[in-house]
């Protein structure tokens, strides 16, 4: 028999820039953005959605710079407003977790991104774009097509949602609008998380010390609170806003609501926090554990002192009972109730 000829890796790369070119998987559902304050949650949730059939989960947080307009010339080259530099380092040495000095978790998730391959297929996507909404679902496309250990780029059902999850943008006015004016048709999801344990989480995790004073810190969890208290307000059902104690406690009944609010079906991969359909440990500013959810982070408050327990409870505390008064929760989710009557 006839060995096949070896025709070496330039031949290679040809064939599989020409196989993604003429069997791209178009990537243009609307996107359901995670946002809120860092260390509430937000990156569990994007690893609780990952894999599912019916979503295309961006795998690390999304960079795009919404605010800036794509198509505008004055503003520069829409691959650089849309792209991270970061995944040229992640391609060649795998998706580490931030801060491992914290957690202990020094796994390396690889991310088969060839930035040539991305970069040429945006190219010749965004060439045929017509507008800012077309150039994102261009490069959206390009990503997860160059990203050639996809587990989820093909499957027996169609995609529904490209997910999400970038923090600090909930309270990025411009940003929020330019993300609405190009996603009439998305959704937004904001996880509140009680101020003491998110106190304990953050000051430890701020390498740059922007949450080390309490007050600070406290003005910063503030500000995410009640913007999420407005801005449920303005976008009613094309917002959810979800409690990080009950995502830790009720992971079952919590995706459960979360996948009716998606129209989504139910998935026993929603309890299992994954990297590409790999397991994977969490984000998190103590010992990160086994990949797995538990209630650990519940428990952080225990090393407040009696002051600084006191001064967030008497100047937070009714804030927080107010988000999670509109908050989406397990025990107030209605039998067959429909997506539409979740508030």
């Amino acid at each position: 028999m006839k060995q096949p000829e070896n025709r070496g890796p330039e031949w290679e790369y040809t064939t599989i820039t020409a196989t993604r070119r003429s069997q791209l998987v178009p990537v243009d559902q609307p996107m359901v953005l995670i946002t809120q304050a860092p260390r509430s949650g937000g990156t569990m949730l994007m690893h609780l959605l990952d894999g599912h059939l019916e979503c295309h989960v961006f795998p690390v947080e999304c960079r795009i710079r919404f605010g800036r307009h794509f198509n505008d010339a004055t503003q520069g080259d829409p691959w650089s407003l849309l792209n991270d530099d970061e995944f040229e380092r992640q391609f060649a040495r795998g998706v580490p977790h931030a801060r491992r000095e914290l957690h202990g978790d020094q796994t390396r998730h690889p991310l088969l991104l060839p930035p040539s391959l991305h970069r040429q297929l945006f190219d010749d996507l965004a060439a045929g774009a017509s507008s800012e909404r077309e150039l994102i679902d261009a490069y959206l496309t390009s990503f997860f097509n160059a990203w050639l250990d996809n587990q989820n780029l093909y499957g027996p059902q169609p995609k529904k949602w490209v997910v999400a999850f970038t923090s600090r943008m909930l309270v990025r006015e411009l940003k929020m609008a330019h993300f609405r004016e190009l996603y009439p048709d998305g959704k937004v999801i904001s996880l509140i998380r009680d101020p003491l344990t998110w106190f304990c989480s953050a000051r430890r995790w701020s390498s740059r010390m922007e949450w080390a004073d309490l007050s600070t810190a406290m003005d910063f969890w503030e500000e995410s609170a009640e913007e999420m208290l407005r801005r449920k307000e303005v976008d009613g059902d094309a917002m959810l806003v979800l409690s990080f104690e009950d995502l830790i406690t009720d992971t079952r009944g919590t995706t459960d609501l979360l996948a009716r609010y998606l129209e989504i079906r139910r998935d026993p991969g929603l309890l299992k926090p994954s990297f590409n359909r790999l397991p994977v440990r969490a984000n998190s500013s103590f010992n990160a554990g086994k990949a797995r959810v538990n209630s650990e982070p519940l428990q952080r408050h225990d090393e407040l002192t009696p002051a600084e327990d006191a001064f967030i409870r008497e100047r937070n505390w009714e804030l927080y009972e107010r988000v999670l008064a509109i908050a989406t929760r397990p025990d107030k989710l209605p039998r067959g109730s429909k997506a539409a009557s979740l508030r």
